[in-house]
């Protein structure tokens, strides 16, 4: 099953905030639902499942990763699980 892609404008003002910003840390720590809605997603519930984790990373690793996170989070994700029978 693949998963929707984040759109491009909000996942530039997600990360923007995530690398920059406390205040929003926390809320999209506890919240990111109510976090999506301040980046502009109208309908932030379809992509909040992906988006819980267990601890956020440091603003520096978020600033050094983002073309990685951006490819991630607006790219198409297959979960299919491949599955080995033994003869």
């Amino acid at each position: 099953m693949a998963g929707e892609p984040l759109p491009l404008d909000i996942v530039e003002t997600l990360l923007d905030k995530l690398a920059t910003d406390d205040t929003f840390r926390a809320l999209f720590a506890h919240d990111p639902e109510k976090a999506l809605q301040q980046c502009g997603s109208k309908n932030p519930k379809k992509y909040c499942d992906c988006l819980h984790v267990p601890k956020l990373a440091s603003k520096e690793v978020i600033q050094q990763s983002r073309a990685a996170l951006v490819a991630t989070l607006t790219s198409t994700l297959n979960h299919n699980v491949p599955v080995l029978i033994a003869r």
